[in-house]
């Protein structure tokens, strides 16, 4: 079942080229959003910079009020319903300070 709903917003997603924008303010912790071109990853007060390297900056939560939305919705409801993602261990480090 779950399948079923990924694969549909993949397509829809592909078909319809406008992105979904979202308050960053109501992203659960572990939701990716891109702003001004760059990916961030919500994680507490903070939004993470995302590279190949792991997170590079760290930026407060409500510096950027609404973002477009990278993480697929179905992720976003498992994410918001209490699942916690492993964080690579930069994260730990940028949202620390």
């Amino acid at each position: 079942e779950a399948d079923h709903i990924l694969q549909a917003q993949r397509r829809a997603s592909r078909k319809d080229k406008t992105p979904m924008l979202r308050r960053v303010a109501d992203l659960p912790d572990g939701a990716m959003i891109a702003a001004d071109g760059q990916a961030y990853a919500v994680r507490g007060k903070h939004l993470l910079r995302w590279s190949f390297d792991g997170y590079t900056q760290a930026m407060p939560r409500n510096s950027i009020k609404k973002a477009e939305l990278l993480t697929p919705p179905l992720f976003v409801e498992i994410l918001s319903h209490g699942f916690q993602p492993r964080w690579h261990p930069s994260a730990a480090k940028l949202s620390a300070t």
